[in-house]
Parts: C-alpha cells; sequence; structure tokens
C-alpha cells in the first residue's frame, strides 16, 4: 500500500501562487550591507545547517526576522522582496564574491611581462568569504581514489606481502 504524502501549504504560499508573477524590488546597499552583518553574526542562517531539533524552524524564523529588517530598510516607493528572493539575493552575492575572488586569484598566478588589472576584493567580499569559507571559492581537494604504484608490488603482493 503506497502512502501518499500531503503538504500543507501557508498562506503566504498560497496567496504567492495565486498571484501573478511581478518583479521584487531590487536591493540597496543598506540592504546589502544589513544582510552580511546579519549573516556574519547569525552564521547558520548564511550556511543553513540545523543546529538542534527544530532547527528547521528556527532557521525559518531568522530568515523571517532578516526579511522583516530587509524589507524596513527599502527605498521609498520600492516593492517588498519576499523570503525566497532575498535567499536568491543571498546566493547570487556569494556566487559574485566567489567569481570575483576566483579571477583575482587566477590574475595573481599569471605570469610574463603581462601588466595584471584586477580589482581587489572590499570589506564586504571578505566578510562573504569569511562567512561562506575558502573552501566555496576554491574546492576542496579529492585524494586519488587509486593507490600509488610501488617498485615490485606485483611482486610483493603474490608473496603475501600486502602493505600500504
Amino acid at each position: 500500500m503506497k502512502r501518499i504524502a500531503t503538504q500543507s501549504i501557508s498562506q503566504n504560499d498560497e496567496q504567492e501562487i495565486n498571484q501573478k508573477k511581478s518583479r521584487q524590488g531590487r536591493r540597496n546597499d543598506k540592504q546589502l550591507t544589513f544582510m552580511v552583518d546579519y549573516m556574519v553574526q547569525h552564521p547558520h542562517v548564511a550556511t543553513g545547517k540545523f543546529r538542534t531539533i527544530n532547527g528547521k524552524n528556527d532557521l525559518e524564523g531568522s530568515w523571517d526576522e532578516l526579511v522583516q529588517h530587509l524589507n524596513n530598510l527599502r527605498n521609498p516607493g520600492v516593492k517588498e522582496k519576499n523570503t525566497k528572493s532575498w535567499k536568491e539575493s543571498w546566493r547570487d552575492l556569494k556566487t559574485k564574491v566567489s567569481k570575483k575572488a576566483s579571477v583575482l586569484r587566477n590574475s595573481r598566478r599569471q605570469t610574463g611581462n603581462k601588466h595584471i588589472q584586477f580589482n581587489e576584493l572590499t570589506e564586504m567580499d571578505n566578510k562573504v568569504l569569511g562567512i561562506v569559507g575558502f573552501d566555496y571559492v576554491e574546492g576542496t581537494t579529492c585524494p586519488d581514489s587509486w593507490p600509488e604504484e610501488l617498485d615490485n608490488d606485483v611482486e610483493q603482493l603474490a608473496n603475501g606481502d600486502i602493505r600500504y
């Protein structure tokens, strides 16, 4: 017998579904600065990781609190953004800073008699990198899954000598 999972839809989600898609308001510098400072103070929101049993609810509550503050900082006449849009703004900011750091790193690695033009990272960029970590930008190293060859390894295995 198959069980059918039912999903409850909140009132806000239902309103979003029924409304015509309209452009959300654009973020300003005050909102961006506040968001980065909030993420520094609340790293669990930035990473999206749960710490407790009710972590998902706590995380959603933190995002709702952040969204309320960010929408209060909007310019007059600009539409409010919902939680989904602010999460996308955070994702886009992380991607932008990551690409900027990657270009900077690659420019510094170039050799030759070329003059290199690049913009240094701003204080905000460094805060974002501190939040997401340098592994997000540079990636992680993955060891080879195949062991290195040893001298006389076939003979050693044939003699029953298994040392790695």
